[in-house]
């Protein structure tokens, strides 16, 4: 049992705050609210924490979240959006939905869970929308919730926007991970819908129909941008919310988030059938949304609850961006005050998300709460809490989190979480994301080659890297101020389309990082643009590296492997092919300008299909494998009657000679070859 203390308890933003109280909890529970002297004097056998100078209130409840979200904070976006249509159709789910896979998605919902926690977030619902996850992709995201020790609400966005199977495929994750979790305490499941532009009238009702056996509530995304309003009424003749109410959907079950644009007609279908609201202000701001009209829908008597949207997922921002837009947008100061606000991000979300004994510290209810500092420029009272928290509080503030009885977050610091280690992975699935997302196809790229070096360097000769035309790179050739330099001149040499060498000498400060290094290197940087298809052959880890650098670099990637199996679980760029490589070559014929990577699994493999490779026009043959491996397979191929001539056109080995530290740079390495013929006019 526990005794927590504290100069400001806030059991409920509805009430009244209380000086100087405090809680017991026992097990996962609150068992009584007093007086701080009279608990402790009650429970002398109690841990005690005692919280002088803070302020105890409830842990915040995110009723609205992206997790993978997170990846695309910073992608770099050559043509931003115009407006909310184009925001989903040419960047989010193109560049960010579409692309992202199970290993991205494990870094960043960890880190999403982080995040939340260290900001006195002890809830959350989130949405998932990443078709090549599935199935599973719920599973994914569970060990890492469970594992932060966070309460989560996980869903499944089905939609058929990608066609019906892949939208069927996201209503049976959701109710698949719904029979899985119904016994957790701390884990369950939602049904979930995209919108009424990318779902039919018969799909909603199907899902609203499998949640009701189920006795699952639905959500959906609602008028989050004027597309959807205006797409329905050309498409069926009325808007969203009446639309759902013709259906005989329209209850106190389904949660609609968003609502940005809402008719006088919507409002009052909301308020007379019960309809739950989550509000993302920062998000809808982000998007350029719009702003909801929430001081509306509150004066109507509807439950809202507040979300980040995967945007911002400090909670105190979130709560100041809501405190703040309305008062501009209505140009009132007195709406939304800062007791609706919390309320909003507590209680308000609990409800909103059909959760019982969450959102307020009382007896019964779960024991999720977070100390906050308590100490602000100016005297606190009962009048001003509100507003001194939601204006001058941030994560930073956030002391200890506490969720079902446990401390997760103990003196600043997360304890189920290695941040460090969280954020490296993140930023490694981060650059994989935006890597592989890039909508503009065909773009210059310069490879850049280490060709000289003596004394000490930090990349021997043969290191490579490929700088974009934006500045993204691929690999290094030794990083520093060095690498800055050449990163500048690529995208010089791409506008000139002309190659460049350059020297530099690490001991100039300069030219490179002082003191370090001591030694000269020369990089030559060759400009290209990729107009052709890769076709690998071998789905590993190198074949997964080498579609991953090809899409990026812009060429129509093709992976084929006789394994059923490893091609099932590919997750790398292209399409995939499998079974007899000549079937697949009939499929998808071999031309004069095709590239083709041979990275399969072992020798007699590389025996096997060359013969095959070699009857084509293909304008390239790279082989990767060492020296006595393609001795191996020489062999086999002159005694099965292969000329000397054919044996010439068979590049090897590729993709080793640099002593390669992993399969990117392998990839890296292999590329440089492929995109020798490729250079510009």
């Amino acid at each position: 049992m526990t005794v927590i203390t504290s100069d400001w308890l806030i059991a409920n933003p509805q009430e009244k705050p209380l000086r100087s109280h405090g809680i017991r909890v026992q097990n996962t529970q609150i068992t009584e609210i007093g007086d701080n002297h009279e608990l402790k004097a009650k429970y002398p056998e109690d841990e005690l924490i005692d919280g002088t100078g803070k302020i105890l209130l409830p842990g915040f409840v995110n009723a609205h979240t992206h997790m993978y979200g997170v990846l695309a904070h910073g992608i770099p976006s050559d043509n931003p959006p115009e407006d909310f249509w184009g925001f989903l159709n040419d960047y989010w789910w193109p560049k960010v939905e579409d692309a992202l896979d199970k290993e991205m998605l494990s870094a960043a919902t960890k880190w999403a869970c982080a995040e939340m926690l260290l900001s006195g977030t002890t809830t959350f619902y989130d949405i998932l929308e990443a078709p090549n996850t599935l199935p599973g992709g719920l599973d994914t995201q569970k060990d890492e919730v469970v594992s932060a020790g966070i309460r989560g609400i996980l869903s499944f966005e089905a939609t058929e926007r990608s066609g019906n199977e892949i939208g069927k495929l996201g209503i049976q994750e959701n109710l698949s991970f719904h029979e899985k979790t119904q016994d957790d305490p701390l884990i369950s499941a939602m049904m979930c819908l995209h919108t009424t532009f990318t779902c039919s009238q018969e799909f909603i009702s199907e899902a609203f129909s499998l949640a009701k056996q189920s006795k699952l509530s639905v959500h959906a995304h609602c008028n989050e941008g004027e597309h959807e309003g205006i797409w329905c009424e050309e498409n069926h003749g009325k808007r969203p919310f009446e639309l759902y109410k013709d259906l005989g959907l329209a209850d106190s079950n389904f949660i609609a988030s968003q609502c940005v644009h809402l008719s006088e007609e919507e409002i009052e279908i909301i308020k007379d059938t019960g309809v739950k609201i989550t509000h993302m202000p920062l998000a809808n701001c982000e998007v350029g949304g719009g702003i909801a009209p929430i001081p509306e829908l509150l004066d109507a008597g509807v439950t809202v609850g507040l979300g980040s949207d995967g945007y911002i997922n400090d909670f105190y921002e979130v709560m100041r961006g809501a405190f703040l837009i309305h008062k501009a947008r209505l140009q009132d100061p007195a709406v939304m005050p800062a007791s609706t606000v919390l309320d909003m991000a507590t209680l308000g979300g609990a409800k909103a998300l059909g959760l019982k004994d969450v959102g307020k510290l009382e007896p019964g209810y779960s024991a999720d709460l977070q100390l906050i500092d308590g100490r602000f420029p100016t005297p606190v009272t009962s009048e001003n809490i509100f507003e001194q928290i939601i204006l001058w509080r941030n994560r930073e503030h956030v002391s200890d989190v506490m969720v079902a009885g446990t401390w997760q977050v103990k003196g600043n610091e997360i304890l189920s979480i290695d941040v460090n280690q969280a954020r490296d992975a993140l930023h490694k699935q981060a650059r994989r994301l935006w890597l592989l997302t890039r909508i503009s196809l065909r773009q210059p790229v310069v490879l850049c080659t280490v060709i000289e070096t003596d004394r000490s360097v930090p990349r021997k000769a043969g290191a490579k890297m490929l700088v974009h035309e934006d500045g993204s790179t691929y690999g290094t050739i030794g990083g520093g101020e060095m690498e800055s330099r050449v990163i500048h001149v690529a995208k010089e040499s791409i506008k000139a389309k002309k190659p460049r060498q350059l020297t530099y000498a690490l001991v100039d400060p300069s030219q490179g990082d002082p003191g370090v290094c001591g030694g000269n290197v020369t990089i030559y940087l060759e400009p290209f643009m990729p107009q052709t298809t890769i076709f690998i052959l071998g789905a590993g880890h190198i074949g997964k590296a080498v579609s991953e650098l090809s899409s990026w670099l812009g060429y129509r990637v093709i992976v084929w492997d006789d394994r059923e199996d490893i091609i099932s679980t590919f997750t790398g760029e292209g399409e995939t092919l499998t079974g007899d490589l000549s079937t697949a070559i009939q499929m998808e014929p071999i031309d004069e300008h095709t590239r083709v990577v041979i990275v399969t699994r072992n020798a007699e493999v590389d025996s096997k299909v060359l013969p095959m490779i070699i009857e084509t026009p293909a304008a390239y043959i790279g082989l990767m494998g060492s020296s006595q491996r393609w001795k191996v397979v020489r062999n086999q191929l002159i005694d099965s009657g292969m000329s000397t001539k054919e044996l010439e056109r068979i590049a090897t080995p590729i993709g080793i000679e640099i002593a390669a530290e992993s399969p990117e740079e392998i990839a890296v390495s292999i590329l440089a070859e492929v995109i020798a013929g490729d250079n510009l006019p």
